[in-house]
């Protein structure tokens, strides 16, 4: 770039283990998970300090990103637990700085609380 270069940050995205507590997924053999539900990011080169990318929707219909960070870590640093947002939507998330630059699929199941 311009302003010169930086060392690779060593971290690697490989998969999401989660599976919705409530509601059924569109596809069962994709990821997927309620609003607020711990997820788990397999790779490695973790720590607490991970930029997880989700996409976001507010009350207006506007989609933005949003970073989240881990709320746990493995001594390995190859998994490590979030929370995903409440206004979180079905997307391919990330990890910034992903030597593979992997986006994978998380579907996200809203829970019906009332009819």
């Amino acid at each position: 770039t311009v302003g010169g270069t930086s060392a690779r940050f060593g971290i690697t995205f490989d998969s999401i283990s989660a599976v919705a507590d409530t509601g059924t997924p569109a596809d069962a053999g994709e990821a997927s998970a309620n609003p607020e539900q711990a997820i788990t990011l397999n790779g490695t080169g973790f720590d607490l300090t991970t930029d997880v990318l989700f996409y976001v929707v507010d009350n207006a219909g506007v989609i933005s990103e949003r970073i989240v960070r881990p709320t746990e870590v493995d001594e390995t640093g190859t998994t490590i637990t979030l929370t995903v947002p409440i206004d979180a939507i079905t997307s391919n998330i990330g990890i910034v700085g992903d030597d593979n630059g992997s986006k994978i699929l998380l579907q996200v199941v809203p829970p019906v609380v009332s009819v």
